[in-house]
């Protein structure tokens, strides 16, 4: 189940949740660097 964001929104919620989203994917993909080193 694919999930749409919601246009009506507001462009400022949806650009929050997704840099919300970036920050924590990066840093996921940090601590699994630091994990396999």
């Amino acid at each position: 189940s694919q999930k749409f964001e919601d246009p009506a929104e507001g462009e400022d919620a949806l650009v929050r949740k997704f840099s919300q989203l970036y920050e924590d994917l990066t840093t996921g993909f940090r601590n699994l660097e630091d994990e396999y080193r």
